[in-house]
């Protein structure tokens, strides 16, 4: 789908499927949610969030 990582980051910037989740208390981004369509009507939700969040 994608070649490298700057491809991907590029496309995710790009659609609205990927709004950012960000720190409440800071306002750092810290991972993104997917809330897309997909084939035959069917809908994805996912999320990455960084390693490096405080916990």
């Amino acid at each position: 789908m994608h070649e490298n990582g700057r491809e991907h980051l590029r496309y995710r910037l790009g659609s609205e499927e990927f709004p950012a989740m960000e720190l409440a208390a800071s306002g750092k981004v810290i991972g993104s949610i997917c809330c897309g369509n997909r084939d035959f009507r069917s809908g994805e939700v996912g999320y990455i969030v960084s390693r490096l969040c405080p916990q």
